[in-house]
């Protein structure tokens, strides 16, 4: 199975709440989330279509690394791209690889005219 990467967009009402905890923004389950499923699924069928529009949900998993290459800082002493803040986190294991900790992070983004 291994580990996925998910990115959500939230309303500018929630941005607050979203700030000070990023789970209040995310799916219960997000991969059920990403296929169609319910939060939950253990067996059934499912058309793979997103539960949530493209619009508020972006299934990452395998380009992960690849965003994090491609927004990095280009060679040590230079500064990362702006995007990178959305790829620089990694999961943290635990209790020997048998576990993990989330990297969840909320980017407040402005748009300039």
């Amino acid at each position: 199975m291994g580990i996925r990467y998910y990115a959500y967009a939230f309303d500018s009402d929630q941005t607050g709440k979203a700030l000070a905890d990023p789970l209040t923004v995310i799916g219960s389950d997000p991969f059920a989330d990403a296929c169609g499923l319910e939060p939950g699924f253990t067996q059934g069928v499912t058309d793979f279509r997103q539960s949530l529009p493209e619009r508020d949900l972006l299934y990452l998993d395998k380009a992960w690394p690849y965003l994090q290459r491609l927004t990095a800082p280009r060679s040590s002493g230079t500064a990362a791209r702006a995007a990178y803040r959305m790829f620089e986190g990694q999961v943290t294991y635990a209790d020997d690889g048998f576990t993990w900790c989330p990297w969840v992070r909320a980017l407040y983004l402005t748009r300039s005219h």
